[in-house]
């Protein structure tokens, strides 16, 4: 123990910049301050001398190690270090280090300390804890609500600070802000009472509001003085909320998505140190917000898409790719099912009669009444033909009549019924699989078609008849390439921005000298189970080429032609070097030709899918991924694949303009191809009402009936000459 002079001591406590304060050793008591620590603590010194040192220190486990300490050091004589914090007179705790000494004075044992103040490396200390405890949570986070509560307790807890909440701008006529998360160190309802906007009237005059609207960080330094917290200022005070710090959440882009605010119980709590880290956490927590909400829009449109490939969208039935699925799945395990395919006879003159509204009211009267049927499940698989999986087989006939007989009760608003045909057939007493069964099935019901006098057909009547005529149309597509009988006609991709047409699509067509034109998806199928797809899509190819090089020779300025490829083509042994020789010889570039393959191909991940992409990629060739969102949409293969366009489906485009449902998936669809850098082409445009809604979504394309149909070279030359229609100024 030292002994330290009364008269030394004393000139050292008046003279030092530092915060000393001496106490009694045994008891405790204070027995000399200096005008430092008055100013550090906010005690007057005749409030100090002579009360216990624990005035300083309130919480008793801080006294004890105070204490302790000076135990342990009582014979060093470098004394101790401790740190803790002091209660400072307006009842703030303050972070301070005691560097304290034992010694003898006048013949008294004394405890000597000099108080640092060590607040603001407290602070850094927190904040940085605080920093790595919130990067915890975003790499472990979900979901954003979840995530928000999270950091505002965190920032509560490890930061120290009164509270922390969360706000995001309202786009409501008084631009209010919502409150998404909030958390206070004692229970508080103070972000839910109170009243902010992030406009520019005095609701949004606060912190928190301007933070939102100008995107920079916003103190208010003090509650009491800070003009900017004069609505709330009687809430906060009484809180104990003293200062206020927002901090605005920008996304990747800059765009201000919401704002932190965080209250201190001091003022002027915020330096410019902390601000900057809690600057980073903000920033952080920005990037995690929109991390998850790209992730969950994905996930969301991942659904969307999926529902629109399985479900029929004006029915909500299961569509045909689904509806084979549940065919597959209950005929694997053996069970006996039957399967009733329906087609409304007269639909189509029906439809025309009542207008394509009504007409899709009574394909919806049609799925309820088919719902009702028990212990059957009901699929729509196109057009006016639906279906009934039926679990058990032991009054199949019966429940075809009663389907027959439940149609052709008389519609709402009207006095008469629908007629229909029905197809049936039978697991496994018809039908060896679930695939032959839907054949038969959908045999038997063009059978009944045919036969006026029947309404039902089993399988067993029609399927024969179908098969013969099946074989006798394949026979005739070997000859409809030599004969002339193939087409190609060619539908212009026009640009909505401009009005302009920029694209041009080959659709095959066939010309039969006694059926008249058959559909393509009739006769491709024929085609690739033949084996002459690979012929006819050589050919269509060619005849692609001579296009592009008779507009060349004339001096026409350079449209992209896109062919489409099926997977069997696509697949085939030789096809990319048959096409880039083709193309070679023809001594057109390739990026005036594009192909157009389905989204299912993509789906094999394949190595011989990639190696063929890319040799055509190589020569110029571009990719186009036909019928978007009509098949199993996982969109991941659209960063594995080399991909250029997205077309969007008809299927989509057909409901603009009257389903808000279809409208958020096309913009979706839009928005999700131009994040990934793929332009967009919309199928099947048919009113002003759907280009006007897609060119507002930023669709780059469009083709369709109010454009032009598919026509032969000739009148597409006649066309093109046309004056350009100017675009659109929907949007603009």
């Amino acid at each position: 123990m030292e002994f330290v002079d009364a008269n030394v001591c004393r000139k050292l406590l008046a003279s030092s910049h530092e915060a000393v304060a001496i106490a009694d050793a045994d008891s405790g008591e204070l027995l000399a301050v200096n005008a430092a620590l008055e100013r550090l603590s906010g005690w007057r010194a005749d409030e100090l001398l002579g009360r216990p040192q624990s005035v300083l220190h309130p919480a008793e486990d801080v006294v004890e190690s105070y204490s302790a300490s000076f135990a342990r050091h009582r014979a060093d004589a470098n004394g101790c270090v401790v740190e803790t914090r002091m209660l400072r007179r307006d009842g703030l705790l303050r972070d301070v280090a005691i560097n304290a000494w034992r010694v003898e004075l006048a013949e008294r044992d004394v405890l000597v300390g000099i108080f640092r103040d060590i607040a603001a490396t407290k602070r850094l200390e927190r904040a940085l804890r605080l920093l790595s405890a919130c990067n915890s949570a975003l790499v472990r986070a979900d979901d954003e609500a979840r995530l928000l509560a999270d950091v505002c307790r965190l920032v509560t807890e490890i930061g120290e600070h009164e509270l922390a909440w969360v706000g995001l701008p309202q786009h409501d006529a008084e631009r209010s802000v919502q409150v998404a998360a909030s958390h206070a160190r004692s229970a508080s309802d103070y972000a839910q009472s109170i009243r902010v906007s992030w406009g520019d009237g005095p609701l949004g005059a606060g912190p928190i509001g301007k933070a939102i609207r100008l995107g920079t960080a916003q103190v208010a330094r003090s509650t009491f003085d800070d003009a900017s917290m004069a609505p709330w200022r009687a809430q906060a005070v009484a809180r104990g909320y003293l200062s206020n710090l927002a901090l605005p959440l920008r996304d990747a882009q800059g765009k201000v998505i919401g704002a932190i605010s965080i209250y201190a119980r001091a003022v002027d709590a915020f330096d410019a140190e902390e601000c900057a880290l809690l600057e980073e956490l903000a920033d952080n927590l920005a990037y995690g917000i929109a991390t998850l909400r790209l992730r969950t829009q994905r996930a969301t449109l991942e659904e969307a898409l999926w529902r629109r490939a399985h479900y029929d969208s004006l029915t909500s039935l299961p569509n045909r790719a689904l509806f084979f699925d549940e065919l597959a799945a209950r005929t694997c395990d053996g069970h006996s099912c039957a399967l009733l395919c329906i087609d409304l006879d007269g639909f189509k003159q029906l439809n025309d009669m009542l207008g394509h509204r009504r007409g899709d009211a009574v394909l919806v009267e049609v799925a309820a009444r088919l719902r009702a049927v028990g212990g059957a499940l009901a699929a729509r698989l196109g057009g006016d033909e639906f279906a009934l999986l039926l679990e058990h087989t032991d009054d199949v006939a019966g429940a075809a009549a009663r389907v027959v007989d439940s149609l052709g009760a008389p519609l709402p608003g009207f006095e008469l019924g629908l007629r229909c045909s029905v197809g049936v057939a039978r697991f496994p007493d018809d039908s060896p699989d679930h695939e032959q069964l839907l054949r038969d099935a959908e045999a038997a019901l063009l059978q009944a078609k045919r036969d006026a006098r029947q309404r039902i057909v089993h399988a067993d009547a029609g399927r024969h008849a179908a098969a013969r005529e099946r074989a006798q149309l394949a026979q005739e597509l070997h000859g409809a390439l030599d004969r002339g009988e193939l087409e190609v006609h060619y539908q212009p991709l026009i640009e909505l921005r401009s009005g302009r047409p920029r694209m041009l699509e080959a659709l095959l067509r066939w010309r039969h000298p006694r059926r008249g034109m058959i559909a393509p998806d009739v006769f491709v199928v024929l085609a690739e189970e033949t084996g002459l797809i690979h012929r006819i899509g050589d050919w269509v190819f060619e005849q692609a080429i001579e296009l592009a090089c008779a507009r060349a020779a004339r001096g026409d300025a350079a449209l992209q032609v896109a062919v489409n490829v099926s997977p069997v083509q696509f697949l085939g042994a030789g096809f990319a070097q048959r096409w880039l020789g083709k193309l070679h010889a023809s001594g057109r570039p390739g990026v005036e030709f594009a192909i157009e393959i389905t989204e299912g191909l993509l789906l094999r991940d394949s190595p011989e899918v990639a190696s063929t992409l890319r040799a055509l990629r190589a020569a110029g060739i571009e990719v186009a991924i036909d019928d978007f969102g009509t098949g199993y949409s996982s969109l991941s293969y659209l960063h594995q694949f080399a991909v250029d366009h997205l077309k969007i489906d008809r299927s989509f485009t057909r409901n603009l303009g009257r389903d808000a449902y279809a409208a958020t998936l096309t913009d979706s669809i839009i928005a999700l191809a131009h994040g990934l850098g793929l332009r967009t082409v919309a199928e099947g445009v048919e009113t002003a009402e759907q280009r006007d809604h897609l060119l507002r979504a930023g669709c780059d394309l469009a083709q369709g009936w109010l454009y032009a149909p598919a026509m032969p070279a000739a009148a597409l030359a006649d066309w093109l000459a046309r004056p350009t229609e100017p675009a659109s100024d929907a949007g603009l």
